[in-house]
């Protein structure tokens, strides 16, 4: 289920995703050290963050300011990131475009440099749809990725992935958020909104939610 929410109060940076203490830990230390991964995989249900961590990580790399834990959301590379109007990042979802067709226009575009960014990022959510031939081809590019690019594959489902392809990857697996936080989150927007709503309808509301932010 989707609302205006689910854009309005999106995470513009990896302070706002809601719990995943310990990935945030990990992603935050990375920058701060600025040694990232090549190929990141986020791994959890839906709803949860995957997405958010992927776009954060994004404009933290790329941010005019410089490697930033925090970008500065106001400078022209994290304005284009964040309203996807810019050709260095590359979103593809899995879902419809999992053939090798797919992972050849990828390694076509590894060749390469950004243009405006720091780094070229390719998003590839549901990445358990790919082919096996997919698979194949995407594996000869993670091993050989050249050191402007960046991978972050966002799945909920590992099992699907081959060995050889996990083995490349920084696995992030992300948790159902707790109660505690869903409930401090959606107060702090009904507030925000200036709705009126009783405790036990957001306690419900966190019930049928079952762990997803987005839900």
């Amino acid at each position: 289920m989707y609302s205006p929410f689910n854009i309005k109060y999106k995470p513009k940076n990896i302070n706002e995703i809601i719990g995943q203490k310990n990935i945030k830990k990990i992603i935050k230390n990375s920058i701060k050290k600025k040694q990232i991964n090549n190929t990141i995989l986020f791994v959890g249900q839906r709803g949860i963050g995957k997405t958010s961590f992927a776009k954060t990580l994004t404009k933290s790399l790329n941010c005019e300011l410089g490697i930033k834990i925090i970008p500065c959301n106001i400078c022209k590379n994290c304005k284009k990131i964040e309203k996807n109007m810019t050709p260095d990042v590359i979103e593809i979802n899995g879902a419809n475009e999992n053939g090798i067709d797919t992972v050849r226009e990828i390694i076509k575009n590894s060749n390469f440099r950004p243009l405006n960014l720091r780094y070229k990022i390719f998003i590839i959510d549901e990445i358990q749809m790919f082919t096996p031939n997919a698979f194949n081809c995407l594996l000869k590019i993670l091993e050989e990725t050249p050191e402007f690019i960046k991978f972050f594959l966002i799945t909920t489902e590992t099992n699907k992935i081959p060995i050889t392809i996990l083995s490349r990857c920084q696995i992030n697996a992300l948790t159902k958020i707790k109660k505690k936080h869903l409930i401090f989150y959606i107060k702090k927007i009904i507030k925000k909104e200036n709705i009126k709503i009783t405790n036990k309808a957001a306690e419900k509301i966190v019930e049928e939610s079952k762990g997803s932010v987005r839900e």
